[in-house]
């Protein structure tokens, strides 16, 4: 079952994809299509995030990474980035922009 985060992003992706002019195609085709922009959406997010942690603190996320600790990441992103949510929908408004150019 998704999470609450998933839901945003895939009703984020849905609306991008319905103010690009993408409707009316074949249930399967708007679904890869869909699938798409969210891997875009989520190494956009992820490659910000990393981007504004501090360099102090790299090594930590790296370490975390590798062992598939995301709630250890996840709790690192909350304590190292201010406004956390803020940023990441910021990011999100940021990706619109440039998917809709």
């Amino acid at each position: 079952m998704p999470n609450e985060n998933q839901i945003v992003l895939e009703q984020f992706a849905e609306k991008l994809l319905a103010a690009k002019g993408i409707f009316g195609l074949e249930q399967e085709v708007l679904d890869k299509m869909k699938s798409e922009l969210l891997l875009r959406l989520s190494e956009w997010l992820n490659i910000a995030t990393v981007k504004a942690l501090p360099e102090t603190v790299l090594p930590e996320a790296e370490k975390l990474l590798i062992a598939g600790d995301m709630v250890g990441l996840q709790a690192l992103f909350q304590k190292e980035i201010p406004n956390l949510q803020e940023f990441l929908n910021e990011e999100m408004l940021k990706f619109k922009d440039a998917y809709l150019k």
